[in-house]
């Protein structure tokens, strides 16, 4: 499907395209002219596919550095920034406040488990870590999570628009919560 590439994210973008087509009332897109439309198609479909996590690194890598001045940027960069943008956001649970991120976490927590489990019953290689369920395994996932996946991303983003610094400081107080419940296991 998708020649293998990227299909989780070309289904939602095939989707999302075919959802506009089957209602009218939902086509943002119609009052474009053809044109105008497929260039919005296209970088919409760049967007959601840039979500994912394959790409995760060399567009971290991308935004990171690149100028930060406006006038600098070409057309390319703004869609790289574009992109970066979706991908922060479908990577924000940490970024949440603490009893939001705590939900989203669990959910996430809870999907590891079942994607295991079930790679485990059908004899296909899994990945241990994703069997525990403990609140020490969870935070301990949690702050890998923020420190080489999303602190990278969001900030570099947050050297390019300065209003996001504020969800950058509120990850860094959830990753201090996750840090305190390893602290606080270990010295028991």
């Amino acid at each position: 499907l998708y020649n293998d590439q990227s299909v989780l994210e070309n289904h939602h973008a095939a989707r999302a395209f075919q959802l506009l087509r089957s209602d009218p009332g939902l086509d943002v897109l119609r009052v474009l002219d053809p044109q105008d439309r497929q260039e919005v198609r296209t970088q919409i479909i760049k967007c959601i596919l840039s979500t994912d996590m394959a790409k995760h690194f060399a567009l971290t890598q991308q935004v990171a550095g690149m100028s930060t001045t406006p006038d600098d940027q070409s057309d390319a960069d703004r869609q790289v920034l574009m992109e970066a943008i979706v991908h922060a956001a479908d990577l924000s649970n940490p970024l949440m406040e603490a009893g939001v991120s705590r939900k989203w976490s669990d959910a996430v927590l809870k999907e590891f488990n079942n994607q295991a489990s079930m790679e485990q019953e059908l004899g296909l290689p899994f990945d241990p870590k994703m069997l525990k369920s403990d609140i020490v395994s969870q935070a301990n996932l949690n702050k890998g999570f923020i420190d080489y996946i999303v602190a990278p991303l969001w900030k570099a983003l947050a050297a390019h628009y300065p209003s996001l610094q504020t969800g950058v400081d509120l990850m860094m107080t959830n990753r201090s919560a996750w840090d305190a419940i390893i602290q606080e296991a270990q010295a028991v």
